[in-house]
């Protein structure tokens, strides 16, 4: 969980927030063989993802106050919106959390 809260921090600058809960199994995709990340060796990610309710003000929010920001921008939207709006390799991954997260909206 610390390290979900500090990865949400980094990538955000989000603090206020509460664990609603997370996936119970590992969400897994691989990198398409002409990614980027691919010529480091990599063949794809897993994870478990964690749901977690803002509860701070929206001048929290800042993505550039770790440095290189790995988002270019940001919105409210809901979870089903989200798998359209990922590149398509991590479309099917994105699908199985809102899938797993459904519980909580």
């Amino acid at each position: 969980m610390g390290a979900a809260i500090r990865e949400l921090h980094e990538e955000t600058g989000v603090r206020s927030a509460s664990l609603l809960g997370h996936t119970e199994e590992w969400v897994a995709y691989d990198f398409p063989a002409d990614a980027a990340r691919n010529k480091k060796g990599w063949i794809g990610q897993k994870q478990i993802w964690f749901a977690m309710r803002f509860d701070g003000e929206e001048s929290e929010i800042d993505l550039t106050g770790h440095g290189d920001a790995e988002f270019d921008a940001w919105r409210w939207g809901k979870l089903s919106e989200a798998p359209e709006l990922v590149v398509p390799f991590k479309r099917s991954a994105y699908e199985h959390v809102v899938r797993a997260f459904l519980k909580f909206s």
